[in-house]
């Protein structure tokens, strides 16, 4: 037996609780009654006391309990051998989508079965299934990618899998896995392609109501902004403490309505950018019809206490005493060494892909990647802390480093970087979302096929044992209960 958690064992150290209060529980004396004192001798000074244990069995039980409670803390799990006799291969499929994929693929997995492949859960653990197995269970939230690789650990390099799984972005992550596995990949699609969801609501000029949908099927996702009317059946309106929230039927969270107006402040000395992005914001203004406003400042203007969002478009460190209002956004060029490229800039929630002539060299500094190259290196990035959503540009709004600012979807792509509430900014697809539908290209894969030993050999599963300790836990906490009420009885 081995554990997941042994600093659980931690907790033994309570066992000292229950011998401490038997020792130290004091038994009352008895009064006895006599005719006369007259012929008691004198009291003696000396007073003894006795540390005695009289209830033994009920003492061993409290202790084993928190034993028990302890091993429980620890997780505790035996290996099992799970690799079966033959070297045939297994069929993975996730058991809540078995009796779906089976009328599906009904042709190949019989036909895989008889041959004799085994059929497995693909899910932590990969237990072994039959085809009636079709009763929909709770299982941990994992991605493709990391069973994947769970079972490089558990089966030998070459080995023969017939994978059946989804092959949305959200189940398996943006880039690809390494596996020596021999995988044959058999992609299933879900009964629901497309899915709508808010991602931000506000109050026009006109105290209309507007709302960004994001609209997502496998092969893309891209934003609709609609007016909220009695037409609209797919959106829901609550009002709670003043507030209006909206959400599509098939969400889950309530999007607040923003009545403010959005001030942006643009620092851009040498009035390289300001053009382009004075153009995209026009555009993204007049098509949403939100409330936004915006000026070009010089670096020693009072602007810090009521921008919203600060885009600093200048070839200068940002001065160390810059103070924005809590929740405000500062985007900004990235200064160091500059790289010539023959790439794109790849913006992946609108699936835009610019050309990219020009970019600063990344430097690691944490944060989540918005947009990238066409080598995968972060080229925007998103880092919060508890005041500031910074957003780090590894190129420049400008013609000789990107066309990007001659693009018709330069607008579309900052919508994000715009509207987004500093609270939702990762609803805006900078976070692969739950409710993506977007799936891999027919030619790519979230896995990648090596040659090397990468998978192991040690074909054994780990098998939780907790449910016997928690079954031994309530039998002795009622032999615990019943010795308890017999001896306050007695």
């Amino acid at each position: 037996m081995q554990f997941i958690y042994p600093i659980g064992f931690l907790a033994l150290a309570s066992i000292l609780l229950p011998i401490i209060i038997h020792l130290w529980k004091v038994k009352q004396g008895k009064t006895l009654k006599i005719g006369s004192i007259a012929f008691l001798g004198e009291s003696s000074n000396r007073s003894s006391k006795s540390f005695k244990i009289t209830d033994w069995l009920l003492l061993a039980i409290r202790c084993l309990l928190l034993i028990l409670i302890a091993f429980l803390l620890a997780q505790p799990f035996i290996n099992e051998k799970i690799l079966a006799q033959n070297d045939k291969g297994w069929v993975l499929i996730n058991q809540n989508n078995l009796k779906e994929v089976y009328k599906q693929e009904q042709k190949t997995i019989d036909s895989l079965l008889e041959a004799g492949f085994e059929l497995h859960d693909f899910n932590l653990g990969f237990k072994a299934l039959v085809l009636s197995d079709t009763v929909q269970v709770q299982s941990p939230d994992l991605s493709n990618q990391a069973l994947l690789k769970q079972l490089n650990t558990i089966l030998p390099a070459g080995f023969k899998v017939y994978l059946f799984a989804n092959n949305q972005i959200n189940q398996t992550g943006e880039s690809p896995v390494k596996t020596a596995l021999n995988i044959i990949f058999k992609p299933i699609t879900g009964l629901d392609s497309i899915t709508e969801k808010v991602i931000d609501a506000y109050t026009t000029n006109q105290d209309s109501m507007r709302i960004l949908v994001l609209k997502t099927d496998p092969n893309q996702s891209e934003y609709e902004v609609i007016s909220l009317t009695n037409e609209n059946k797919n959106i829901d309106l609550k009002i709670e403490n003043g507030s209006s929230f909206v959400k599509t039927k098939s969400q889950s969270n309530w999007v607040k309505v923003i009545e403010e107006t959005v001030k942006i402040s643009i620092y851009n000395p040498k009035n390289d950018a300001y053009n382009y992005l004075n153009a995209a914001l026009t555009s993204i203004r007049d098509y949403t019809q939100k409330k936004i406003i915006w000026q070009k400042i010089e670096k020693g203007e009072q602007y810090q206490t009521e921008t919203d969002i600060l885009f600093w478009l200048a070839d200068e460190e940002i001065p160390k005493n810059l103070k924005l209002k809590n929740g405000s956004k500062l985007f900004s060029y990235q200064i160091g060494k500059e790289e010539i490229i023959n790439s794109v800039l790849v913006e992946n929630q609108s699936n835009l892909k610019s050309d990219l002539f020009k970019r600063i060299a990344y430097k690691n500094g944490g944060g989540l990647t918005v947009w990238e190259d066409g080598f995968g290196e972060p080229l925007l990035t998103l880092s919060k802390d508890e005041k500031v959503n910074q957003f780090n540009f590894f190129s420049r709004f400008d013609p000789q480093w990107t066309n990007l600012v001659w693009e018709a979807d330069f607008a579309q792509v900052l919508l994000p970087v715009i509207l987004a509430a500093p609270e939702n900014i990762k609803n805006y697809g900078f976070e692969v979302d739950s409710l993506d539908k977007r799936v891999w290209d027919k030619n790519q894969r979230f896995y990648e096929q090596t040659t090397s030993k990468q998978a192991g050999i040690n074909t054994l599963s780990q098998k939780s044992v907790s449910n016997w300790f928690w079954l031994s836990a309530f039998l002795l906490l009622f032999v615990e209960s019943v010795l308890s009420y017999q001896k306050r009885k007695n």
